[in-house]
């Protein structure tokens, strides 16, 4: 029985980012066809398709996202990432954040990682997140 709740474990959290990446994908496309916003907001396609990851409770999401030209701020901007609440550079989903550092206060960083993440992300990645 163990083996079977393992198995549609595994099952679930790969459906949860897939559902997860075509919600944010839905997001951007929204975003880039909304001509009127962005030019109400002063935003320019510079490119598209930039690659980013992030890790969540359901494990690593990949996705492309739209690199826009913000006119009236001079700067160069991801207004997906404005919208999902995404720090510059950020790659790790709060809730995980939050988890390794709860658990890194009990137990090592390593096995921080490993309780929360089954050691998918270094023990670095949990002391930085720390200090």
């Amino acid at each position: 029985m163990a083996e079977i709740e393992a198995e549609v474990f595994r099952i679930m959290k790969a459906f949860v980012r897939e559902l997860i990446k075509a919600y944010i994908q839905i997001a951007d496309e929204a975003i880039l066809k909304d001509k009127a916003s962005r030019k109400e907001r002063g935003l320019v396609v510079e490119r598209r398709n930039d690659k980013v990851s992030v890790y969540t409770i359901f494990g690593d999401i990949s996705f492309n996202r739209t690199y826009y030209y913000d006119k009236k701020q001079k700067a160069y901007v991801y207004p997906l990432d404005e919208a999902l609440r995404l720090d510059k550079r950020q790659r790790l989903a709060e809730a995980v954040a939050i988890k390794l550092v709860e658990t890194a206060g009990q137990v090592s960083y390593t096995k921080s990682s490993s309780n929360v993440t089954n050691g998918e992300l270094s023990r670095q990645t949990v002391k930085n997140k720390i200090h």
